[in-house]
This record gives structure tokens, C-alpha cells and sequence, in this order.
């Protein structure tokens, strides 16, 4: 998932990685990759994940991208 990181068989690496708040459903930690685009999907894919304290997530995933 990180580029410069990978092997030859990946295919999709994380772009970006952010931390937000909704509404409704709270904190929220989202993370943002680049693939190839297939019939199913396009070439980015947003992930978002609901938590408590998604900052220290983020941190880590920012770091590892670097």
C-alpha cells in the first residue's frame, strides 16, 4: 500500500490519508488510495472509517507513507 514500499504485485497505494468529523456519525479517519480502474471501480477508492480518535491512525499511516 506504500509507494516505493511495494513488491511487483501491488497494484494500489495510498495517496492520502486525512482525519474529518460528520454530523451524524462522528470522527472519522479516511483514507484515499490509487489503483487500477476495473469495471467495478474507478481508480481511487475513498475509505472511511468511524472511531473515537482517529488522529493517531492517521499519524502512523502518514509516516510510513513518507
Amino acid at each position: 500500500w506504500f509507494e516505493g514500499k511495494n513488491t511487483v504485485e501491488d497494484k494500489e497505494f495510498i495517496k492520502e490519508v486525512s482525519v474529518g468529523k460528520s454530523r451524524f456519525c462522528g470522527s472519522y479517519l479516511e483514507v484515499v488510495s490509487e489503483g487500477h480502474e476495473s469495471w467495478y471501480r474507478g481508480k481511487k477508492f475513498r475509505l472511511r472509517l468511524y472511531m473515537r480518535n482517529p488522529e493517531p491512525i492517521r499519524q502512523i499511516i502518514a509516516e510510513e507513507m513518507m
